[in-house]
């Protein structure tokens, strides 16, 4: 994956993870929409080898989150700063305190994409005015 390989500055090679780390220790409450249940356990498999996320990764799907339960544990524990989810918050859920989004879904449904942004127009009640970021992956070749 392209979060491990390694950066070189100042003839120094650094792990990205260490760099990496240094970002997610400041980074807000994260939804990370992953195209299939294989690669959502990547990612937070991944992510979860970073300096200051090792506890602070959720996944949800179908397969270990019948009730949704970790997608509410997402929302009102606030060590946890990323869930990666398989067609889970994509529409009619509603987290205003979200504040970055990525979609790794390879869709190029409009309605779908519409849905995802939407998630993050609620306003934070605790910092009204603190923007929020949305990233869309796409595959120009398939």
């Amino acid at each position: 994956m392209i979060l491990k390989k390694r950066i070189i500055t100042n003839n120094t090679t650094l792990p990205t993870n260490d760099v990496a780390g240094k970002f997610f220790k400041h980074l807000d409450k994260t939804i990370i929409w992953a195209n299939s249940i294989k690669q959502a356990n990547k990612f937070a498999e991944v992510l979860r080898t970073f300096d200051g996320l090792e506890n602070s990764v959720l996944v949800s799907h179908s397969k270990n989150d019948d009730d949704s339960a970790l997608m509410d544990k997402f929302k009102t524990d606030n060590d946890v700063r990323v869930l990666v989810s398989v067609n889970r918050g994509r529409m009619g859920w509603s987290y205003t305190e979200l504040y970055n989004a990525i979609d790794f879904t390879m869709t190029r449904n409009l309605n779908s994409i519409l849905q995802m942004m939407a998630r993050l127009f609620r306003v934070s009640k605790v910092d009204a005015k603190k923007r929020k970021y949305f990233c869309k992956l796409i595959s120009l070749f398939n």
